[in-house]
């Protein structure tokens, strides 16, 4: 199977994408992050499961190192609004149940 060389451009537009996405989960824009990281791992897949001349080593293992950088930052915002949500979540079903022991002991007296 013969060799192919790393694909700047594309590699440069995953870097480009993978800045955009952590951008995106600092605004805490879900939905756009959710479609750009679709976009941006079918670009990546090719290029990370091909085999690369010697001569591209350095290149891929630069691209790939500055990928991981940036999405170590994205998904350190990802779990904090993950845990801020469900907290919420636990908040709005405490609130819930106590109303309705409120209104259950309203109606008692």
């Amino acid at each position: 199977m013969a060799l192919k060389p790393l694909d700047s451009k594309a590699a440069q537009q995953c870097i480009v994408l993978s800045k955009l996405l952590l951008e995106l989960a600092q605004k805490e824009e879900w939905q756009r992050f959710e479609a750009l990281l679709a976009k941006r791992d079918r670009l990546l897949k090719p290029i990370v499961t091909q085999d690369y001349a010697a001569s591209d080593a350095d290149a891929v293992r630069g691209m790939v190192g500055q990928i991981q950088a940036l999405d170590k930052q994205t998904q350190s915002l990802v779990e904090t609004n993950k845990h801020r949500a469900l907290e919420s979540l636990r908040g709005d079903a405490t609130k819930k149940k106590a109303v309705s022991a409120y209104q259950k002991a309203q109606r008692r007296y």
